[in-house]
């Protein structure tokens, strides 16, 4: 997204989801307390992803239907997956759903293993350069 230019659009993405944000915790947590902070931030999460999602179809077309197919996919059968974990305690829930998810995206091929090697390498402590 960054890379089409479309900066400005994220920003106002961002600005519209932390004032909605903000408008619904106000309004939810009091009679709702925690539930209301949760559903607040999910609807705003999920109504962010959305207009993300819409941008970048936008601006590569050609390129992401595929990937949103798969990406779609995986998110289905991770919320189920992690619907399952549910009655686990949360560790174990944590330790399996990342692991699952993980697996996920490399079966459905959302990402490779090329990208996860990059990813790998630029994680890495680098090195102090001599003389310091």
């Amino acid at each position: 997204v960054i890379a089409a230019r479309k900066q400005w659009f994220l920003f106002k993405i961002n600005l519209c989801t932390f004032v909605l944000t903000l408008g619904l915790n106000w309004v939810l947590i009091p009679p709702l307390s925690f539930v209301g902070a949760s559903f607040a931030t999910l609807g705003t999460q999920t109504l962010g992803a959305i207009l993300y999602a819409f941008i970048v179809v936008r601006s590569f077309p050609q390129a992401l239907p595929s990937s949103l197919r798969r990406i779609g996919i995986v998110s289905i059968v991770f919320a189920v997956v992690v619907i399952l974990f549910k009655s686990l305690p949360v560790l174990v829930g944590v330790m399996l759903s990342i692991l699952v998810y993980l697996l996920l995206i490399f079966l459905f091929r959302c990402v490779s293993w090329n990208d996860m090697k990059l990813v790998w390498i630029a994680a890495q402590k680098p090195e102090p350069a001599e003389g310091y």
